[in-house]
């Protein structure tokens, strides 16, 4: 990352000043070579000096044999031009000269014509100086341009430069580990650079969330797999002190189910994450028995409503999630437990219900909550959750449905998830 940072550093505001600037020269000057070479300023500028030239030559023609007016219209041009004005006959004798006299610079002849004769001509003399004069203000002009232009180019140059290098530095600090970092978006900053600024923060934010859900998961994971096995070390001592107790290989594989149940959760969990879902028809009736016959719940009863149909699902997920919702029943939802399954045209419903004490108050939705321990409404007594209903609700989420818990008005719990009909791919 260190190369990226120096190539999007003070550089890059360099590179883009200088392009800027080439870029606006370059398109001046041929802009003005296309408007001089094809019908540009030097063409209109030789149409208004031979209109500008008949309209004196007629001027002088009117008062040409008049020496008093022929003489006055050579002041007041002289006086107006601020030049030197020589009028000659047609043989080149001066006849007026008008004005101070000084060195001249450049001059412009006109000839005077009376019914297309020529009868004399009028010599116009610029004094030194003037011409260049307007040639210095017209380099001062170009020059004031082109520093605006080059003010400009600066300025955008370090608006586009300044958030890519904050983007830039925020990029190398997330791959240093550094997952708090953000840019810092500038007040007002739109557009395509606006949005990229708020999409790279947005997307830190979920790594760092993600990382923080996989490290907390790490531990609970640990925590909880150091348990069974701490118990299946004390059974294996106590069957080696005491090889008569039957009951000892029972705990043991107690214990092992239970491990595998969390394996299994947790392989289950990571196939949503890397939304590895193989969606195939899936009797949704068929899933619902093969899920209570596997639990062997001893009080309850599987209700199946009539024609229920299919959804199109991952059969190995749906089926996890179905034995989380059981096993979630049987330890915690009293002593019976219900499967219904329901559906319509567009969804079908898998609603496990107990008789047991419920949720508290708030707590529908926090045991979604990956290891969250809830609490008996009415024994205050703490009850292990688990994966079991987190895992529920991202497979569910998974296939575009949802995972919903409730109170019963009869008394117990209500938890539930909804798959629709086509799977998230088809939508």
């Amino acid at each position: 990352m260190r190369f990226g940072h120096n190539y999007m550093g003070p550089g890059l505001h360099r590179r883009m000043f200088f392009g800027f600037f080439v870029s606006i020269t370059v398109a001046s000057a041929v802009m003005a070579g296309v408007f001089t070479l094809f019908g540009g300023g030097f063409t209109r500028a030789t149409r208004e000096l031979n209109r500008v030239e008949r309209f004196a030559s007629h001027l002088f023609a009117s008062v040409w044999d008049d020496p008093g007016k022929r003489d006055s219209m050579a002041r007041t041009v002289s006086q107006d031009l601020e030049a030197n004005v020589v009028v000659r006959d047609v043989g080149g004798r001066v006849l007026t000269r008008a004005g101070t006299g000084d060195g001249v610079g450049h001059s412009v002849t006109m000839n005077i014509m009376r019914e297309n004769v020529r009868i004399g001509s009028v010599e116009v003399q610029l004094k030194r100086g003037a011409h260049r004069h307007e040639l210095r203000t017209l380099v001062m002009a170009i020059g004031a341009t082109l520093l605006v232009l080059w003010m400009l180019a600066g300025f955008g140059a370090r608006r586009i430069a300044r958030p890519l290098r904050e983007l830039t530095r925020v990029a190398g600090e997330l791959g240093n580990g550094r997952l708090e970092s953000r840019a810092r978006l500038r007040h007002g900053l739109r557009g395509e650079l606006g949005e990229l600024t708020r999409a790279i923060n947005d997307m830190a934010t979920r790594i760092e969330k993600q990382i923080r859900s996989q490290k907390e998961l790490l531990a609970a994971v640990s925590h909880e797999m150091r348990t069974p096995l701490s118990r299946i070390r004390l059974l294996v001592d106590i069957g080696r002190e005491n090889p008569q107790r039957t009951d000892i290989m029972q705990g043991i594989e107690d214990e092992v189910v239970e491990m595998d149940a969390l394996v299994g959760e947790l392989l289950a969990g990571a196939r949503v994450d890397f939304d590895a879902l193989n969606l195939n028809p899936v009797d949704a009736a068929d899933a619902a028995k093969r899920a209570w016959e596997r639990a062997s719940i001893a009080n309850g009863e599987l209700i199946v409503a009539p024609d229920v149909g299919e959804v199109v699902a991952d059969a190995t997920l749906v089926a996890r999630a179905l034995a989380c919702l059981l096993d979630n029943a049987k330890k915690h939802g009293g002593d019976r437990v219900v499967l219904r399954v329901s559906g319509d045209e567009r969804q079908v419903r898998f609603d496990v219900e107990d008789n047991g004490n419920g949720f508290a108050p708030g707590e529908e939705e926090r045991v979604f909550m990956a290891f969250y321990q809830g609490r008996s409404r009415a024994e205050g007594e703490a009850r292990g959750i688990g994966l079991g209903l987190a895992l529920v609700r991202r497979i569910a989420e998974a296939h575009r449905g949802r995972a919903s818990a409730s109170n019963r008005k009869e008394g117990g719990a209500c938890v539930s998830i909804e798959l629709p009909r086509k799977p998230a791919a088809a939508r």
